[in-house]
């Protein structure tokens, strides 16, 4: 079985990878099957019912609003994933483009594009999607957007370093020698030694995503009204959490355990997938080409 094929065992025999797989598992699921059904209608108010405790009609109970708590979660997992999942992509492309670009231009293009990460990366995140917010209204399309870039920024920087330690390595010296270009290079090479670090980058930037998204709705900055998220749960009973702390407990809870299972599954899938940790194929050196010989060169570095 080829390294490609061994990630997704080694992946599951962790067990931070397991344990993260299902919790990200259920919040998939969670958010597919808000699509279809939800016990009731996460926004159906009634405050005839407020403060109801856990039973057979409502599960979790409800908030202050009469509204089904479950039915909020279940909603609430779709506006996650979105979130999650678009910033993760606006993050890693640009992270990646950007730290490429960084790296391995001339020098008259990464001179001036290193000073201009090192300008971007002093404004905070939030403050620049509450700007973004004030301006063009809550949106989950900004909160993905100005998340997204301000991570994406952090992840330049990082990658703009290791690309260009990788680069100056002898392994790559000896592929050029065999007659490589630079697009082949780079991706037979250099970004298989830098994915371990993307890997955890971007799934940093994921969880710190859902805590941003959280954060801007519990300002009000977040989900536009009307669109149930954990953090839009929160700022709705902060002011009861004394005397009813189970409607803040689930959402809370729901955040805590999707932020670390984001967290420990980029660890696990880092370990899973670095070419350096993988067995050395038993084919020998002479045998194989000069591609894989600088490959090889490189994982063992």
């Amino acid at each position: 079985m080829s390294g490609r094929r061994r990630w997704l065992p080694a992946l599951l025999r962790q067990p931070a990878g397991l344990f993260s797989s299902i919790v990200l598992a259920l919040l998939v699921l969670a958010a597919a099957v808000s699509l279809l059904w939800t016990p009731r209608d996460p926004n159906e108010a009634d405050t005839a019912r407020a403060w109801l405790p856990p039973g057979p009609s409502f599960w979790l109970g409800t908030d202050g609003a009469g509204k089904d708590i479950v039915s909020q979660l279940l909603a609430g997992a779709r506006v996650s994933v979105v979130v999650i999942v678009g910033a993760a992509l606006v993050a890693g492309v640009l992270g990646i483009a950007v730290g490429a670009l960084a790296s391995l231009t001339a020098r008259w293009v990464r001179e001036p594009l290193a000073v201009l990460i090192d300008i971007l990366i002093a404004f905070p995140t939030l403050l620049i999607a509450m700007m973004l917010a004030a301006v063009f209204g809550g949106s989950l399309i900004v909160v993905v957007a100005a998340v997204g870039i301000g991570y994406g920024v952090s992840i330049a920087r990082v990658l703009r370093a290791e690309i260009a330690q990788v680069a100056g390595a002898d392994f790559i010296l000896a592929a050029r020698a065999a007659g490589l270009g630079r697009l082949a290079i780079a991706r037979r090479h250099i970004l298989p030694n830098v994915a371990p670090v993307f890997i955890v980058q971007l799934s940093l930037s994921a969880a710190l995503a859902l805590l941003a998204e959280a954060a801007l709705s519990y300002l009000g900055y977040g989900a536009p009204s009307g669109t149930p998220s954990w953090g839009r749960m929160l700022a709705q009973v902060q002011g009861y959490i004394s005397v009813h702390p189970l409607a803040a407990l689930w959402p809370g809870l729901a955040i805590t355990l999707t932020v670390l299972a984001l967290n420990l599954f980029g660890d696990a899938l880092r370990e899973a997938t670095d070419p350096r940790l993988l067995r050395p194929s038993a084919r020998p050196m002479d045998d194989a080409d000069p591609a894989d010989q600088a490959l090889r060169l490189g994982v063992g570095r």
